[in-house]
């Protein structure tokens, strides 16, 4: 799959069935969409196109209310799709003066003029331009005017998919992350470089590796202990190399620990010792191990994790039995 950044910069494609969205997650729901996008590319012997924003729109636009909190990065997101088998993902700068553009001028200077489509799949609820007042009425209009074909996603579909969204969102923000593996198709990614921290797991035999995410719009699941499968992708002696470890992952304030502290990100691979400082770690989330508590002692919190070292172990081995 081949991703795209500079609108300018766009290649010619072949006959494009083209798609537009956030596609936040690409849960099963996208899956399936996704799917029959890539099948009419391939009975046109074209090629699929899947058009998205970076940043968010709802992240540019909204003037109150908590920020919408995204299932996936961009990075994550592009991952997700190249799973999916689609062609190219364009990646669209998004700002006010995008959205300024009237209905017209999105679909004469933008859809259309840049991408040169022979087939647009949209939801029947799909709005753009100032105002939000271009719908898919006046887009068959334009696109028969230029013998574009127009293929609407039923109301039904629209609204499962946006349901699917707001469940997933919903079990990963209680921390119920089987739930939100089986509607995503996959289990929940984390993505962050390996940082500094206080070392304080170190001295209590559970040494973590501190993540930073570098994505302030990104949902994290409830605070607590999560068994995780970590992804370690590093520059080795053949290049860039992956390995997969087991871990535990702690998502809090650490309560346990005198003073108020930031939120931390920390994960302790299972069974490995290496310097990780400045590493991407990958972490799919599995399953819950328990909430954040508050321990009376390091000694108390070193006990707990050594329980809880236990039952990530069991979870995990079931995960690979299941």
């Amino acid at each position: 799959m081949q991703v795209h950044r500079e609108l300018d910069e766009l290649p010619s494609f072949r006959r494009p069935v083209l798609t537009i969205g956030s596609f936040d997650g690409v849960h099963l729901g996208h899956q399936d969409l996704l799917g029959q996008i890539r099948q009419r590319a391939e009975d046109l012997e074209g090629e699929s196109v899947l058009v998205t924003f970076d940043p968010h729109p709802r992240h540019v636009l909204q003037q109150s209310g908590a920020p919408l909190r995204l299932l996936t990065t961009t990075a994550e997101k592009c991952e997700r799709i190249a799973a999916q088998g689609i062609d190219h993902v364009v990646i669209v700068p998004f700002d006010h003066a995008f959205a300024r553009q009237t209905a017209e001028t999105y679909l004469n200077d933008f859809l259309f003029g840049r991408f040169q489509p022979h087939t647009v799949v949209i939801g029947y609820d799909h709005r753009y331009g100032l105002g939000r007042k271009g719908d898919i009425s006046l887009l068959r209009q334009v696109a028969a005017q230029r013998q574009i074909e127009v293929a609407e996603i039923a109301a039904r579909d629209v609204e499962r998919l946006a349901v699917s969204s707001t469940r997933i969102r919903t079990a990963v923000a209680d921390g119920r992350m089987q739930e939100a593996a089986t509607l995503l198709g996959s289990a929940y990614p984390l993505s962050g470089h390996v940082v500094r921290g206080e070392a304080i797991g170190r001295t209590i035999g559970f040494p973590t590796a501190n993540l930073d995410l570098a994505a302030p719009h990104k949902l994290l699941p409830a605070d607590g202990v999560y068994a995780v499968h970590a992804h370690r992708n590093y520059l080795g002696k053949r290049g860039q190399t992956s390995e997969l470890v087991q871990g535990m992952l702690y998502i809090g304030e650490r309560p346990s620990l005198a003073g108020k502290r930031p939120r931390s990100i920390e994960v302790n691979l299972l069974d490995f010792d290496a310097d990780l400082y400045g590493e991407m770690l990958r972490v799919e989330v599995i399953a819950r191990v328990r909430d954040d508590q508050a321990f009376d002692s390091l000694e108390a919190l070193r006990t707990q994790i050594a329980r809880d070292r236990d039952t990530t172990l069991r979870l995990l081995a079931q995960t690979v039995k299941s």
